[in-house]
């Protein structure tokens, strides 16, 4: 089962560019960017960083794919 972030939904809620949502985040640009691409997943720690900035549920960060 795969996991797909809803990163790009969340962004465009607060209406900002992938630079000035990563550092609203507290990430640097090219590895939110690869996260948003979905070339590699936030780690565990990297999501509950987000989950607590944006103030949602983790389910709403992230989408069950299945196989």
């Amino acid at each position: 089962m795969g996991v797909k972030n809803r990163l790009k939904y969340w962004r465009h809620q607060k209406m900002m560019t992938q630079k000035e949502f990563a550092a609203f985040l507290g990430f640097n640009y090219s590895q939110y960017n690869r996260w948003e691409r979905h070339e590699v997943q936030p780690s565990l720690d990297s999501l509950w960083q987000i989950k607590r900035k944006l103030d949602i549920n983790i389910d709403d960060l992230l989408e069950w794919i299945p196989d």
